[in-house]
């Protein structure tokens, strides 16, 4: 064998190996941390965006809930709704259980510590304290006539006639809804399961009256404490016809993640039909409450999870109060704070008119 083949023969030298790793270690380092950073990047943004998605959901509710605050069907301004003997114990501002709405009280807020709360949520439904509680009452737009508003005389689908009984386009809901039963100057609340007073009487205050469901609606913020991962979240509680009677009935979670909300309200302090003041529920008296026209809602979403790599030390302003993550464990989550502002349609109609 010639020495021109042994050359062409031989191997990699102990240097050229070397060599050869280290480069490879080189790119193969390379190529992991830059799928690292990639990864990181991913579940940052897949974070953000799950922050953005539930404070956006949650805002949403909370603002078309409040642009119906107030709604009374065709009940003129001024007017209260009753209470009828069938409708057993119909909550009206929680505590008592004996007031109906009136048109004026269409909306409240407070800690859920306050007394104002003390028959509509209790130890069981697990109200985060130092958040806002807002109750917001209104008719929903979906009413029961005597018969076929456009044509009295077309019993339509349903058979309905005039004859007094409000069975157009269907029947009374009587398994969990209450009504008020309403014409432009009075209104009453109905046991759908009594006897609704008949509207075909000229001489009766209900004459034409037509029926609306009625919608109180309690949202808060509660801890659910499930042991492998504890959450707070945005629930609701609203008003049910159940077992014979009114009754709030139990918690619904809606938004997870929501971990405080709070609210500013905009009012109407010298009756001139204008906003011209500002403040949180403990700036409201009594009465100013059904001259509230303007809300602006804060919510701070928290991730589910938390990210050990993190250090949250921001404060976020939610209104007049400012919440700050306490705690080395609290610092690990990822926060979003959203707002938004509401005008109320229903009350500007109201006051600005009167």
């Amino acid at each position: 064998m010639s020495a021109q083949t042994t050359r062409q023969q031989r191997g990699v030298s102990l240097i050229e190996f070397m060599v050869a790793m280290l480069l490879g270690t080189i790119l193969i380092g390379g190529a992991v941390t830059l799928y690292l950073a990639s990864q990181r990047s991913f579940v940052k943004s897949e974070r953000a965006g799950e922050l953005a998605d539930n404070g956006r959901f949650a805002l949403q509710l909370i603002n078309d809930t409040l642009r119906h605050a107030g709604f009374s069907g065709n009940v003129r301004p001024g007017i209260d709704f009753d209470a009828s003997s069938e409708a057993t114990a119909p909550p009206g501002d929680c505590d008592d259980g004996a007031s109906v709405m009136r048109p004026g009280d269409y909306l409240y807020a407070a800690d859920p510590n306050d007394p104002s709360f003390v028959n509509c949520l209790d130890g069981a439904d697990n109200a985060k304290g130092g958040t806002d509680v807002l109750v917001v009452k209104s008719l929903q737009a979906a009413p029961t006539y005597d018969a076929n508003p456009v044509d009295p005389n077309d019993p339509g689908t349903s058979g309905a006639i005039i004859d007094g009984v409000l069975d157009f386009p269907g029947p009374l809901d009587t398994a969990e809804t209450t009504y008020i039963i309403a014409n432009a100057e009075s209104g009453i609340m109905v046991d759908p399961t009594g006897t609704a007073p008949s509207v075909n009487d000229s001489y009766n205050p209900y004459f034409g009256g037509t029926a609306w469901p009625y919608q109180y609606q309690i949202f808060y913020v509660r801890d659910v404490s499930l042991p492998e991962r504890p959450y707070p979240t945005l629930a609701r509680k609203v008003l049910r016809w159940g077992g014979g009677t009114n009754e709030i009935g139990e918690p619904e979670d809606l938004v997870v993640g929501v971990e405080d909300v709070r609210y500013r309200f905009g009012w109407d302090s010298n009756g001139d039909g204008e906003v011209d003041t500002f403040g949180s529920h403990d700036d409201l008296a009594a009465g100013d409450w059904r001259r509230v026209l303007t809300v602006e809602a804060f919510v701070l979403v928290r991730s589910l999870d938390q990210d050990h790599n993190y250090q949250n030390d921001k404060s976020y302003t939610l209104g007049d109060e400012i919440f700050t993550p306490d705690g080395t464990d609290e610092r690990k989550y990822h926060r979003l704070l959203v707002n938004s502002s509401i005008l109320l349609r229903n009350p500007q109609l109201r006051l600005g008119g009167s």
